[in-house]
């Protein structure tokens, strides 16, 4: 099982919404997001916040050797989170799971089929 969500972060480009967004995000997380220093990294953040609480709840999650978020109580789901310009991804399995979000740009077919599985 894969399902990855997304969530478009601009509305929280706006310092009011970001502000009314902020009660509802882990504490760790609201942390975070009030030091970084781009509107637009906060928005990122905030986001990723919103949308690990949507998908997990109260659910406790904490940080591996690499910087990989896991959740602390569900040994066996999995997920990652990836974020650019306004929108923030999470992927989630029953098996490690990488995913990542770029803009996107006019590749060649080739470096598609090199780089990239189905």
């Amino acid at each position: 099982m894969i399902k990855v969500y997304w969530l478009d972060c601009s509305p929280l480009l706006d310092p009011a919404e970001l502000e009314r967004a902020l009660p509802h995000l882990y504490e760790e997380r609201r942390t975070k997001t009030l030091r970084l220093q781009t509107a637009e990294r906060r928005a990122q953040s905030a986001g990723a916040g919103l949308l690990l609480r949507h998908l997990f709840g109260d659910a406790a999650y904490a940080y591996g050797v690499n910087g990989k978020p896991y959740l602390k109580e569900k040994n066996d789901l999995y997920f990652t989170l990836s974020h650019s310009k306004h929108y923030v991804i999470c992927a989630v399995a029953d098996c490690e799971i990488g995913a990542d979000i770029e803009p996107s740009s006019s590749a060649r077919p080739a470096v598609l089929r090199r780089c990239f599985s189905p």
